[in-house]
């Protein structure tokens, strides 16, 4: 999205319901919602929907709230504004970002390639398999890859820090009593980037739960270095504390 908007293709500031109304939001404030608000989980929109129709929580740019149906508003407002479908916008993704970046096998959409090669998700000792349709580009959640290439692309992303400045900049901290700053120890979130403090440096993390899965990332710009980890085990998230203690204390 940050490449979109220095291409003029979507404005950050403009509200997306003026590029794409959205009939799933039965709340007149949404119209206030932009790309901005959506990339640092500022829309007040629910993670995900209990309902068909969806509410806000408070007003859009006031908070902080993690948001992955902002995200999936924002790519259906992304593949209208190309003229295709969400199914098309991987292809989309894949000619305009993974291939200049080398990103092989990076897709957010199931191929048959990725499905012979996909790892058994579990919970505890028993196997998992996520049934919903993924032929659809799903930016919050149903990205395809692996260690190795996930590897290529943070170090990509440190080597281009100066091009993406908004991802390492910032932009709404998290109340102290938040369950996610008290969880994760983070502090802030920028556009797109979880920010937690250490002694001396800043890192930047995300992290993933899926049906059977857990994916964790953190890099340091200032010390060029990070650990990225995917492991097909429902709810792993104490390993993150573990590559924290070995690599930052």
């Amino acid at each position: 999205v940050l490449s979109l908007a220095k291409q003029g293709l979507i404005d950050l500031e403009q509200p997306l319901y003026t590029y794409l109304p959205n009939p799933d939001i039965s709340d007149a404030r949404y119209q206030l919602i932009n790309a901005r608000m959506v990339l640092s989980h500022t829309t007040g929109l629910p993670n995900w929907r209990e309902s068909e129709k969806m509410t806000l929580a408070f007003d859009p740019g006031t908070r902080f709230s993690y948001s992955g149906e902002a995200y999936i508003y924002l790519a259906k407002v992304v593949a209208h504004l190309q003229k295709i479908s969400l199914k098309e916008l991987d292809q989309k993704f894949q000619q305009n970002f993974a291939r200049s970046w080398k990103l092989k096998n990076f897709n957010f959409v199931m191929t048959s390639a990725i499905e012979k090669e996909l790892a058994v998700g579990y919970q505890g000792n028993s196997m998992v398999k996520d049934d919903r349709d993924r032929s659809f580009f799903d930016p919050a959640g149903g990205l395809y890859a692996n260690g190795n290439t996930f590897g290529t692309f943070l170090v990509k992303l440190l080597k281009e820090r100066s091009k993406f400045k908004e991802l390492f900049d910032p932009k709404v901290a998290l109340k102290q009593d938040d369950p996610i700053r008290q969880f994760f120890g983070i502090q802030a979130w920028t556009l797109g980037l979880a920010v937690i403090p250490f002694e001396n440096t800043a890192a930047y993390w995300h992290g993933g739960n899926n049906l059977g899965f857990t994916s964790s990332f953190m890099i340091d710009p200032d010390k060029q270095f990070g650990y990225v980890f995917f492991t097909n085990a429902d709810q792993c998230n104490g390993m993150k504390k573990v590559f924290e203690e070995i690599l930052w204390h």
